[in-house]
């Protein structure tokens, strides 16, 4: 054997190994993937051929071979959210230690033919897809390739998930307020299509129920997941005739435009309104007073998707799950003692 045939200059291919070892190509790729129905002599050859050339494994060339990429799609809502960057954060880090690449893709709520183009542009060069979708649930379930969801969850849509336990979320800020003796308990929160948004709600109703606090319908504001959201919200409700003393912000965008406006109103936190938070953003954690928040397992969440994924890659016969995970309350100084 030499290599007189590949040029120096030329990083070698796994089709160069296999016509100087006088193998196949797919004789190339189990010796390299360390796999089975491999004679030791033919595996010997063709080692010996592999560090003569030098030769580094192509993905493109391998996915000609195995029909996989190791290349998987991951959509998210935007890159500005720092929870999504949390749940990314858990998804590639599992992706890499498996030796995949994710490829991350934000929808910002796409119109109805760009999905379409998405699906034709990456359904031949990703083996699978992790995503937090919008309510377009459909595009998910059209695709031929395995699909985990994150985040967020409709009934009876009969897919993959993986989210936090939101209704035990929405009881235990309830629960911190009412221990500290607030009756007068607002909620903001966002209209949405996913039980992530209705199960907080449902959480925090029901620990007004079991201690027999009224339910005020002029506490309780849907708007949208944004700052402005919080911060027009705390304005009227500051307005009402008979104010709130606690407000559960139900993610944290609208957590931050809660103090925004608290700031500029001249309203202490933690002394003239009790302020209570999802998601523990920096600054609940670094502002004063900190804020007392439910904090998600984002990071665990994106590595359990992606090792879902995984799995599902290896055999497409698993069931469909459901997996419900803890949430941890972080107290601060921003629930007033009445």
């Amino acid at each position: 054997m030499n290599k007189s045939n590949v040029s120096s200059e030329k990083q070698a291919t796994i089709f160069d190994v296999a016509k100087l070892a006088n193998v196949s190509v797919s004789t190339v790729s189990r010796v390299f993937n360390g796999k089975d129905r491999v004679s030791e002599r033919t595996r010997e050859k063709v080692q010996r051929v592999m560090s003569e050339l030098n030769y580094v494994p192509s993905n493109i060339a391998a996915s000609m071979i195995t029909g996989k990429t190791k290349m998987i799609l991951v959509m998210v809502p935007d890159f500005q959210n720092p929870y999504f960057s949390q749940v990314m954060c858990g998804i590639e880090a599992e992706l890499r230690a498996n030796e995949y690449y994710a490829v991350f893709l934000p929808h910002n709520n796409f119109p109805a033919g760009e999905y379409s183009q998405i699906q034709t542009k990456f359904d031949k060069i990703v083996d699978g897809i992790i995503a937090i979708p919008d309510q377009n649930l459909q595009f998910y379930k059209n695709w031929s390739k395995p699909c985990i969801i994150v985040d967020r969850y409709r009934r009876g849509e009969g897919m993959n998930t993986v989210l936090a336990d939101n209704f035990q979320g929405g009881q235990m800020l309830t629960q911190e307020l009412v221990r500290a003796g607030h009756k007068k308990i607002a909620l903001i929160s966002a209209h949405s299509w996913a039980t992530t948004i209705s199960d907080r709600l449902d959480g925090y109703r029901s620990v007004l129920q079991e201690h027999h606090i009224p339910i005020r319908q002029d506490y309780i504001i849907l708007d949208e997941f944004c700052n402005r959201t919080g911060y027009e919200s705390i304005v009227k409700l500051m307005q009402l005739p008979d104010p709130p003393t606690a407000v559960v912000a139900a993610n944290n965008l609208i957590c931050i435009g809660c103090i925004q406006a608290c700031q500029e109103l001249g309203l202490r936190i933690g002394e003239d309104l009790s302020l209570v938070g999802y998601d523990d953003h920096e600054l609940a954690q670094y502002g004063y007073p900190g804020i007392t928040v439910i904090r998600q397992p984002a990071v665990e969440m994106g590595k359990q998707a992606a090792m879902d994924l995984l799995a599902r890659l290896n055999n497409e016969n698993l069931p469909v799950v459901k997996r419900t995970m803890a949430v941890e309350l972080i107290r601060r100084k921003s629930v007033k003692q009445l």
